[in-house]
């Protein structure tokens, strides 16, 4: 982007979602900052919020779920380090972003610290587009 707004003047980096919800953003941003690179961020809604919107699955209830906690299943590293105990809380919605290879290791990690079997679970995987 910096190679770019240099010569041209005017780059468009076009993210889905919200850049700074498990997106590279602040990174991307902290690079321009550094050069001094003027930019503007217009927002978008995050995947969590689109995809429960457009399923009909809350992401928090009065008599369900009293908060919503939005959790990487991804990191740079690969080494995903949550405080599991926490996470298998009641009366929670839990979003994992990027998830799905981990699916099988945040699911054992999350029963073996006294999440139910009987909670209900989403999984969604290109939420809001076509396919």
């Amino acid at each position: 982007m910096i190679e770019y707004a240099r010569k041209v003047k005017k780059v468009v980096r076009l993210k889905g979602g919200d850049p700074f919800i498990f997106g590279r953003g602040a990174e991307e941003l902290d690079s321009l900052i550094k050069e001094g690179v003027r930019f503007e961020v217009i927002p978008g809604i995050t995947a969590a919020s689109g995809c429960a919107a457009s399923t009909a699955i809350p992401l928090t209830h009065r008599d369900h779920s009293h908060s919503v906690r939005f959790i990487t299943g991804t990191c740079k590293n690969e080494n995903v380090e949550h405080p599991w105990q926490s996470l298998a809380m009641p009366e929670q919605t839990l979003v994992f972003y990027m998830g799905h290879s981990g699916l099988p290791k945040i699911c054992e990690n999350l029963k073996k610290n006294g999440l139910s079997d009987k909670t209900p679970v989403a999984v969604i995987s290109k939420g809001t587009t076509v396919e």
